[in-house]
C-alpha cells in the first residue's frame, strides 16, 4: 500500500473525505503528545492539548495552502497550543521529577528548543547543571549521585527537584 503524503491527506479532508482526519490522527498522535510532554506539559493537559491540536488542524484545513509543507503548519499549530496553554495557565509550570527527560528520544525537539534548553543549563551554577545532567541526561541512579556526593538520597532527590524549578524558570524566561 503506497502511503499517501500530508498535503494528499489534507487535500482529501477538505474536499469531505472525513476518513482522512483519522489517518493524520494516527500518523501523529504520538509526536504530538510528546511534544507538551518534552516541554513539562502535564499528563492530562498533554492529552488535551493533542486533542486541541487535531480540532484546530481539521476546523483550519480548508485554509490550509496544499502547495507548501505541511509539517511547519502542523508544528505552529503544535506551538501556539503551547503557547496559549501556559499564558492561560495561572501558574508556573511544575515538572514532576520522575517523568521529565532530557533524552529527546521520540525525536521532537527542534534546534530552538535544544538551544534554549542549554542556554538555560548554562545559566544554572555548575554544581547545580552537574547534578541535573548526571541525573536526567546521564541517568545515573539517585543512590550512585548521593554516595560520590557524600549526602542522602533524599537529599539529591530534593536538590534535583529544586534544580528542575530552576531550570524551568530560566527556560520560560527566555522563551519570552
Amino acid at each position: 500500500m503506497v502511503q499517501m503524503i500530508d498535503e494528499d491527506i489534507i487535500r482529501s479532508f477538505v474536499k469531505g473525505d472525513l476518513s482522512q482526519a483519522d489517518i493524520l490522527y494516527q500518523r501523529y498522535k504520538d509526536q504530538v503528545y510528546s511534544f507538551f510532554r518534552y516541554r513539562g506539559v502535564p499528563l492530562q493537559d498533554a492529552e488535551d492539548l493533542t486533542i486541541e491540536v487535531f480540532e484546530r488542524v481539521f476546523s483550519g484545513a480548508s485554509g490550509f495552502d496544499t502547495s507548501r509543507a505541511f509539517r511547519p503548519w502542523f508544528y505552529q499549530i503544535m506551538r501556539n497550543s503551547l503557547t496559549d496553554h501556559f499564558r492561560s495557565s495561572a501558574k508556573k509550570v511544575e515538572l514532576d521529577i520522575e517523568e521529565f527527560d532530557f533524552v529527546d528520544e521520540g525525536g521532537v525537539f527542534e534546534e530552538e528548543e535544544y538551544k534554549l534548553l542549554y542556554q538555560s543549563l548554562e545559566r544554572l551554577n555548575a554544581e547545580d547543571r552537574e547534578l541535573l545532567l548526571s541525573a536526567k541526561f546521564h541517568r545515573f541512579p539517585y543512590a550512585e549521585i548521593a554516595e560520590s556526593m557524600s549526602v542522602s538520597e533524599s537529599v539529591v532527590k530534593t536538590r534535583i527537584h529544586r534544580t528542575i524549578k530552576k531550570l524551568t524558570s530560566i527556560y520560560n524566561q527566555l522563551m519570552s
